[in-house]
């Protein structure tokens, strides 16, 4: 069948749809040999909220993941997260684990298509088999920890590691305790009737300031230099509930992905997340009323993804913190410090924001 039989047959695009759809299709080839990826556009069936393959091109060689065509068949949910993820914010999503319809482990780089209503019609797929990479990374891991397990001797130590561990987590905690100080400081700054007129910048500090504390509150609990970030993004998201006092009626939720990354770049993270969250509350809501913002983890192997979205009015970027400087200023530090790209979209209906960041 072709792309056109399928989406008239299957789907409720219309005629101007499907064309746009079909002048992607022609171009599948080229990036399927360009890449040595198989290529996809999948569109959702009509009435039942489940993508299927529309279209699909293979690599030249023998680079395909597949051993016989797959168009018309449906794509699941839960094998393919990255596709759902895509219609669902119209954002591009790289890097994420997949299972392919003959129970294929590969990674999916997926973008969506959209129409001149800017709405999603389609998305575009692109996988790579990896299977053979994740048995010899399992094969790596165990021979790790085998190595993990013999003992080691530190050359030239001058003291026990475990002392050196206690120091560690001894400085975190007084780093921690300082930032608080601070942080308690600029609230009572924030409460001053003569600088009222600055409060929400004050809470923005303190809101930074805390961030970067629970960072070395996790580092004083742990035995290591890498942090859980889910677990660091609901500290985070508490400590701005506070700060909302009794009159915030936004609910902060966390969830997706264990992951676990450095703590140098968990503090990045932590303040583009900050960043995120406290423009959605400033700019999306009016003051006292009720909404919803989540943001969303999801792992990959090269590449793992943030999604900070609520369900406010939206708003204009470029009217926020003198013409956009604070995106400007998030963006630069997604890129500089976390090795990946923002992308912004927001209307009546709400605002989504997704960064990515190196593993």
């Amino acid at each position: 069948m072709s792309l056109r039989e399928i989406c008239q047959a299957h789907t409720s695009l219309t005629a101007e749809d499907i064309a746009l759809l079909e002048g992607v299709e022609s171009a599948l080839p080229h990036v399927a040999d360009l890449t040595g990826c198989d290529v996809f556009i999948d569109c959702m069936a009509y009435g039942t909220h489940t993508a299927l393959v529309a279209a699909e091109a293979k690599p030249a060689g023998d680079l395909s993941a597949y051993g016989r065509a797959v168009l018309g068949q449906m794509a699941l949910r839960e094998n393919e997260p990255a596709v759902y993820h895509a219609f669902e914010t119209g954002l591009v999503i790289r890097d994420l684990k997949a299972i392919t319809q003959e129970n294929v482990v590969v990674r999916q780089d997926v973008a969506p298509i959209k129409n001149t209503a800017g709405a999603v019609v389609g998305v575009l797929i692109k996988e790579k088999d990896v299977s053979r990479a994740l048995r010899r990374e399992r094969k790596y891991e165990e021979l790790s920890r085998e190595r993990e397990e013999w003992p080691q001797v530190p050359e030239g130590a001058s003291c026990p590691p475990q002392a050196d561990s206690l120091t560690l987590r001894e400085t975190h905690h007084r780093v921690k305790n300082s930032l608080q100080l601070v942080a308690s400081m600029l609230n009572i700054q924030a409460r001053r009737p003569d600088l009222q007129q600055h409060a929400q910048i004050f809470r923005d500090c303190v809101g930074k300031v805390l961030s970067i504390a629970a960072v070395h509150d996790m580092l004083t609990k742990s035995g290591d230099d890498w942090i859980q970030l889910k677990r660091l993004l609901e500290q985070i998201c508490q400590a701005i509930g506070n700060i909302q006092g009794e009159d915030g009626k936004v609910a902060l939720l966390v969830k997706g992905d264990e992951i676990a990354i450095p703590a140098g770049k968990a503090s990045s993270v932590a303040m583009v997340v900050h960043e995120l969250v406290f423009n959605a509350l400033e700019h999306g809501f009016a003051p006292g009323e009720e909404g919803r913002i989540v943001i969303s983890l999801r792992e990959g192997s090269r590449y793992s993804s943030v999604v900070v979205e609520d369900n406010g009015a939206g708003f204009d970027p470029s009217s926020v913190q003198g013409g956009g400087t604070g995106f400007n200023l998030v963006s630069l530090m997604v890129r500089d410090k976390l090795g990946g790209e923002l992308q912004l979209a927001t209307g009546p209906g709400g605002t989504k924001a997704m960064f990515d960041f190196q593993n």
